[in-house]
């Protein structure tokens, strides 16, 4: 019989997963089967009969231990065992993970190099010496022994996520993304690798709009992302101001005039976006966004028998275009057009083109598709279309044939020169191969890095992506309050706050009664300057836990706005001892608050002690004021000129941000 040591190294180490973010490696059903294997598999093959039988004697003790979850005393036992026989690796081994159970890392660390040490090939003990490392905030460290245990085993799905944790902590996203991606394709149902992915897309569509900020902050595909953003946040007419303006610009590569037209659309403007279809087709008769632009303006209008047309002739020419685009170009319908036109589908299709019936329905629904949930992680490698066409992809992108165009470059991307990436970028993007036309633009700009249209696909791929690889993690875990918070946290800290209030809304219908969901839908408002609302909502969360520290700093904030300053206080105090992050602002406000009600060496005690945290220089020119007030003007004219400069750096860093617009002084 071989030893535990042995049995091991020959399996492969899979504890259960836990919910995204909270991640507890194992259960006591995992740990129960690593001990029977330590202490039933030959811990006393070559000791005497009384030693064996004291092992034995422990072995049932740290049994009984492990059956009751109580793994300090099961440790202890591990502890005797390992006096008495200093030489068994799997001993060791499970005594480090009864430490980890215990968030004793640092101890865990300290038995899992002994273990290593006797052996660096144990596979639980690399990859829990990462993981315990990981939880001590040491990623670089923990990188070494992760990559160890993925190469003892590489299709081990925890030691893959828990790669893609330690680059993303260390800043790396573009290598998170490729374990994330790896550990989703090892486990389609791993909500850990999908919630990472998602993040990771979000976190590389920042990087690629602060780089497209740095170069090209004006250009046309700068300014077509601020119009989106500004859209998605609700705020409509800044959106329509934009996209009028783009509408005057000479068009930057073909279908751009469209998908300004499409923006238009989406917000009503349906004679301005008739206008730039029109105008598109003119000049490129075979882009087919601005033939679904007219489909959708033939719907305004009431011609349904048209729309139906264009449909049906888009489904013939590339059916993955339609797949992957509806969604988008139907988007802000009335609900009486919605109504019509699903009538009018449930009467046109039927034969071949029920496929094209299904996916309008569930575009008017906005569902997504198995092939936008596929294509997060890799290439969409059986895209469906007909025999391989002699036409070069230039040719074929010019027709509309999207996915003709993406099979035909996609095998020799990392061949292409930069404007055959291009061409690949949109091709891949418009026929719902969004990993294919990430990795194409991305290439793209490392090989021009002034071509500010590869930065413009790279970010829309990725905030695709990033969409798509979060929605499917609640789908994942629909009935999880949990995913849902976290899937909230992650959309609100990308600004995407329509999708971050309807995943905190799921969470307070599965859980009414927890603080998260509320607290973090107020949080929300509040960023979205939706103040009337996030004052409703933090009531709710400040009923369910009186004394939480950050919600009451957010309510006290909300009163100091509405110049409730009496009210206020008492919320401020209890923020004080909250999150470290938000004592200066507390501070500032206390400022603000003396200030106001004439207290003025009181407000400049309490502004000092808050310039530390002032990122739109608001809290200089606060004090500068109350400097004036008490006749230092040396002072403030210095904090004047301090606040003017931070000014102008926050107001590059909301155009960075594409999707801000720069902060004004009013307010200050």
């Amino acid at each position: 019989m071989g030893s535990v040591f042995d049995l091991m190294v020959s399996r492969s180490w899979s504890p259960e997963a836990g919910r995204p973010g909270v991640s507890p490696w194992f259960t006591s059903r995992i740990l129960m089967m690593v001990l029977c294997l330590s202490l039933e598999n030959g811990l006393g093959a070559q000791a005497t009969t009384t030693a064996q039988s004291q092992l034995d004697e422990l072995s049932a003790r740290a049994a009984e231990a492990q059956r009751r979850d109580d793994y300090q005393q099961a440790a202890k036992v591990y502890q005797e065992i390992l006096k008495l026989r200093p030489d068994l690796t799997g001993a060791r081994l499970n005594l480090g993970l009864m430490q980890f159970s215990l968030k004793d890392y640092s101890a865990a660390i300290q038995t899992f190099e002994a273990v290593l040490h006797q052996n660096p090939k144990v596979l639980p003990a690399n990859l829990f010496l990462g993981l315990s490392l990981l939880r001590l905030q040491r990623p670089r460290e923990a990188v070494a022994y992760l990559t160890r245990a993925q190469s003892l085993d590489p299709r081990n799905e925890k030691t893959l996520v828990a790669l893609g944790q330690a680059n993303s902590i260390l800043r790396d996203y573009g290598q998170a993304n490729n374990w994330y991606s790896d550990a989703a394709q090892v486990n389609p149902q791993s909500a850990d690798a999908w919630y990472g992915l998602g993040v990771s897309y979000l976190a590389l569509s920042r990087e690629a709009a602060q780089q497209l900020a740095r170069t090209g902050a004006a250009s046309p595909y700068s300014q077509l992302l601020i119009a989106e953003s500004l859209e998605q946040q609700s705020r409509g007419e800044d959106a329509i101001k934009l996209y009028e303006r783009l509408a005057t610009t000479a068009p930057r590569h073909p279908c751009f005039r469209a998908a300004v037209g499409l923006g238009l659309a989406r917000l009503g403007e349906i004679d301005s976006a008739e206008q730039l279809f029109q105008s598109e087709l003119k000049n490129s008769p075979g882009c087919l966004p601005a033939r679904l632009g007219l489909a959708r303006v033939a719907i305004e209008h009431g011609d349904l028998a048209g729309a139906m047309r264009s449909f049906d002739e888009l489904w013939a020419l590339d059916s993955h275009f339609v797949e992957s685009s509806a969604a988008s170009s139907l988007a802000g319908l009335a609900p009486e057009k919605v109504n019509a036109l699903r009538a009018r589908l449930g009467k046109w299709i039927d034969g071949e083109n029920k496929e094209a019936r299904e996916v309008l329905t569930a575009a008017l629904a906005g569902e997504p598709s198995e092939q936008d949930f596929a294509g997060a992680v890799q290439a969409t490698a059986s895209l469906k279309f007909s025999a391989g066409s002699p036409a070069s992809p230039r040719h074929l992108f010019s027709e509309g044939r999207y996915s003709l165009c993406t099979q035909a470059l996609r095998p020799n991307l990392e061949k292409l020169h930069s404007a055959d990436l291009l061409i690949l970028a949109r091709c891949a993007f418009h026929s719902g191969d969004y990993r294919t036309a990430f990795l194409a633009s991305g290439r793209a700009v490392k090989l021009d890095p002034e071509n500010f249209e590869s930065s413009y696909w790279r970010i829309r791929t990725a905030e695709k992506l990033a969409s798509n690889s979060l929605l499917h993690t609640s789908v994942l875990n629909p009935n999880s309050a949990r995913v849902h918070i976290l899937l909230g946290d992650a959309y609100r800290e990308g600004e995407h706050f329509r999708e971050a209030e309807e995943e905190y809304r799921r969470a307070i219908q599965i859980s009414p009664h927890g603080f998260a969901g509320h607290f973090g839908l107020a949080t929300t408002y509040y960023q979205n300057f939706k103040i009337d609302q996030a004052a409703e909502k933090l009531k709710e969360a400040l009923d369910l836990k009186s004394d939480d520290p950050d919600a009451s700093f957010l309510m006290g904030s909300i009163l100091v706005l509405r110049r409730q300053y009496d009210r206020a206080r008492p919320y401020l105090l209890k923020g004080l001892q909250g999150n470290p992050n938000n004592v200066p602002h507390v501070y500032a406000l206390f400022g603000k608050i003396d200030a106001a009600q004439g207290r003025l060496k009181e407000a400049r005690v309490e502004l000092e002690k808050s310039l530390e945290a002032d990122n739109d220089g608001s809290y200089h020119y606060q004090l500068s004021r109350v400097y004036t007030q008490l006749g230092n003007k040396q002072a403030a004219a210095a904090a004047l000129a301090q606040s003017e400069a931070i000014r102008k750096a926050s107001a590059q860093r909301a155009v960075r941000r594409l999707g801000l617009l720069p902060p004004s002084t009013s307010d200050q």
